[in-house]
């Protein structure tokens, strides 16, 4: 779902723009307290320290820092290398400044000497700043920027409420919740006729309440119907807020291929399966998309708002969701919304809106349905996985990684400057929730990049559990390349998170056993070729680099990056001490890039 203007909010994006070069390297050991690295050097005499992210015939890029104690790192030979700290807290508790890592001093080379107290603990600053882009930002087929919200409240509501036990329906298919119209065909598509059929939907309208608004069927394809509310029609030349037939057959047939193509990897919704649909809750095999002026809160030329939304209590009965919330209201159908300003002015983006918002069905049942109402996705699950779902299948609709209307495009800026904001697995529909979708969409972008891909996804939609459990189980089944490797877990991914910001090559120019946004990963399934295609993180926006001058608490599942203008681009040697941090679950790393 996507929110109103009135939770748009400026945001100010430090920027700290790295360009490096590659390096094979070799290993030394030291003492227990200190250790030397060599780049570049010869691959003879070689011993590993530990367990690196690397083959031993080279020196780790990434390097572990750990202990109970100060540790001292040299790093000798350096040419045009830039050094790096990655702090990852994996916990699901905050990391207070005196439990984190921290520089004590570093000398050597181009660099200015520095000596950090232990004492300096602030927020402290980041080592560049300018101003920078806004997530979720499309560009119109009249060259405008658009800003797409989206707002989760109703359904985060009835989520709660199952989360909390309160929303308890019977199980038994009789008496269930799950109420099917008794008066529609069980397992056929309902015949309509396109321009005369009509029918009354109950809708979002202005402010909280719901409303009822009469449409006419203005399209039809093999998956949906699609109706447009009086009012939102133009039978000649679409004019704002208003839209024609013909682009109520590009909804239809947009969603055509992606229904054929997004139900393989994500499953289906309630009432549908590869081999014997009934019809869901309406008894209807198509989906139904209602088009009409979402919130009515059309205005001429608006450049922000609501694109689409899903909600879930059209899959309960009347009886169950009043019981919930009496506001409420249910067409007891399959069906998802779409605004008709929107469709006008940026098909692109309602397109892709069309598969991020069909994710939300298939989720629903899949995750809820199908539990007997014992369990609900939590929201940067599923919104993770709906822009999961723009990202595999937008590119069999004509949106690539290089649209506006992409997530690649739309969501990484935000990331790369709010990377540290927040627990991506935590969630707020306030001021800050476009940060929220960016970390949470970034986060699933690496784990299937560098996990499984369309596999990885499969797994996570098709296992009986939710949000990390659910990632847990994705990452230790056979979808995943790297899990007999140490990554067969949430934690574990999570630890190595850093490294995909920093090493944002193409495979063959990067150490080829660190991660990467740059991985593109294609696997077949039902015959269909799945592709995520590999992108240079760091090309599309501004990375957001701490300084080592300070020391800094951690959020839950966060990491910090941290550099200084000494440490990059840097020739001859480097000296660091460095206090490991003390809390569990919390990793320090040194990169060499």
């Amino acid at each position: 779902m996507f929110m109103d203007d009135a939770k748009l909010a400026c945001v100010a994006v430090f920027i700290c723009l790295c360009w490096f070069s590659s390096c094979d390297v070799s290993v030394k050991p030291e003492d227990e307290s200190s250790k030397t690295f060599s780049y570049p050097s010869s691959n003879t005499g070689i011993v590993n320290i530990g367990t690196f992210y690397s083959t031993t015939s080279h020196d780790p890029p990434v390097m572990p820092v750990s202990g109970s104690g100060q540790r001292t790192v040299n790093l000798t030979g350096l040419q045009n290398h830039s050094v790096f700290l990655v702090t990852v807290n994996t916990g699901g508790t905050a990391v207070p400044v005196e439990s984190s890592s921290h520089v004590v001093s570093y000398t050597g080379g181009n660099a200015v000497s520095e000596t950090v107290s232990a004492a300096a603990q602030s927020t402290g600053a980041a080592l560049a700043g300018l101003t920078g882009s806004v997530s979720g930002v499309f560009t119109g087929n009249d060259g405008q920027t658009i800003v797409r919200y989206d707002d989760n409240e109703k359904n985060q509501e009835i989520f709660d409420a199952i989360r909390q036990g309160k929303l308890r329906p019977p199980a038994s298919p009789d008496d269930s919740g799950i109420l099917r119209n008794v008066n529609a065909a069980i397992g056929q598509a309902v015949e309509y006729t396109v321009g005369t059929s009509s029918k009354q939907f109950w809708a979002q309208g202005a402010g909280e309440g719901f409303k009822q608004f009469t449409a006419l069927l203005r399209a039809t394809g093999t998956h949906s119907n699609v109706w447009v509310a009086e009012g939102n029609y133009e039978d000649s030349d679409s004019h704002e807020n208003k839209i024609t037939s013909a682009q109520a057959t590009a909804l239809a047939q947009k969603f055509d291929i992606i229904y054929q193509k997004e139900t393989p990897v994500f499953g289906y919704e309630y009432g549908a399966d590869e081999t014997s649909p009934v019809g869901g809750m309406d008894g209807d095999t198509k989906i139904q998309i209602l088009v009409y002026d979402i919130y009515e809160d059309y205005a001429p030329n608006s450049t922000s708002g609501v694109f689409g939304y899903f909600f879930s209590g059209d899959e309960l009965s009347e009886a169950t969701l009043a019981g919930q919330n009496p506001k409420y209201k249910t067409n007891e159908a399959e069906i998802f919304y779409v605004d008709a300003y929107f469709t006008e002015k940026a098909p692109d983006a309602m397109y892709s809106t069309l598969a991020h918002e069909f994710q939300h069905m298939i989720n629903f049942n899949q995750k809820t349905i199908k539990s007997n109402y014992h369990s609900a996705a939590g929201v940067w699950y599923n919104e993770m996985l709906s822009m999961l779902a723009e990202d595999l299948i937008d590119t069999f609709i004509g949106i690539h990684t290089s649209n506006s209307g992409h997530p690649v495009k739309s969501r990484i800026p935000d990331f790369l400057a709010y990377y540290n904001f927040d627990d991506p697995t935590a969630w707020k529909n306030d001021n800050n929730v476009l940060h929220y979708y960016a970390n949470a969409y970034a986060l699933g972008a690496y784990l299937v990049r560098n996990f499984g891909g369309a596999e990885l996804v499969k797994q996570i939609m098709s296992n009986t559990e939710v949000d990390i459990a659910s990632l847990n189980s994705a990452l230790n089944s056979d979808a995943n390349p790297l899990r007999t490797s140490g990554v067969s877990t949430f934690a574990a991914a999570l630890g190595r998170y850093g490294e995909a910001m920093l090493f944002n090559q193409s495979s063959g120019s990067r150490p080829s056993d660190v991660l990467s946004f740059n991985n593109t990963v294609t696997k077949t399934i039902d015959g269909t070729n799945y592709e995520f295609s590999g992108f240079d993180v760091q090309a599309l926006g501004s990375l957001k680099v701490w300084n080592t001058n300070k020391a800094y608490s951690l959020k839950p599942r966060t990491m910090l990056l941290q550099s200084n203008s000494g440490w990059l681009n840097k020739t001859g040697g480097l000296t660091i001490t460095l206090q490991p941090p003390t809390a569990s679950g919390t990793k320090l790393y040194i990169i060499v890039r």
